[in-house]
């Protein structure tokens, strides 16, 4: 009966792509195409968790880019210790509002690998890692969309801050909101 949001959420984010490459067009403005980058960032799922990550991308105009990364979360609950790691490949459009401010958005794919430890605590799984075989612990991957919407700040010469949030969708171990601070240097 109701549209499902998240395919109309693809859909109105795929559209505002597409207008940034007509936009992207019409300014041939010199820009310095290649880009890299560290973040921080909260994973949240069904328990939230701090993660890091890097990235490089190449514009190819002011307002259309790609951009590959990765983000790597811990959680070391007492019980329930997870090793997360996101590989991405995206297509990111901007929006410019002024010259130093821009809407971003996101599309792209990911791949997911997991360890998840279920032993009784954080030390125990530590000490389980090093030992060849172990038991109690779990491993899965997977490949899975990805969308997000972000905002850059373009106020220090060559360097970038961007504010993003990132879904991670439809994966085995459930979707992924990841909330992030990144800073890039475009060279």
């Amino acid at each position: 009966m109701y549209p499902d949001l998240r395919s109309f959420g693809a859909r109105l984010l795929l559209g505002a792509f597409l207008v940034s490459a007509g936009s992207g067009a019409a300014q041939a403005e010199e820009v310095s195409p290649n880009y890299i980058g560290v973040g921080a960032g909260i994973f949240d799922n069904e328990d939230r968790y701090n993660g890091f990550g890097g990235f490089a991308g190449y514009q190819f105009t002011r307002n259309i880019a790609v951009e590959a990364g990765f983000f790597q979360g811990e959680d070391d609950t007492v019980g329930d210790t997870k090793d997360t790691t996101l590989v991405y490949l995206t297509g990111i459009g901007r929006y410019p509002f002024t010259e130093q401010v821009a809407l971003t958005w996101r599309i792209g794919v990911y791949q997911w690998s997991q360890e998840l430890c279920t032993l009784a605590s954080a030390a125990l799984c530590e000490a389980a890692a090093n030992v060849e075989n172990a038991n109690g612990f779990e491993d899965d991957s997977g490949f899975a969309p990805l969308y997000g919407l972000g905002l850059d700040l373009d106020f220090i010469g060559n360097f970038r801050w961007q504010v993003m949030h990132t879904r991670y969708v439809e994966s085995q171990i459930g979707e992924i909101d990841a909330f992030s601070v990144r800073l890039a240097y475009l060279f």
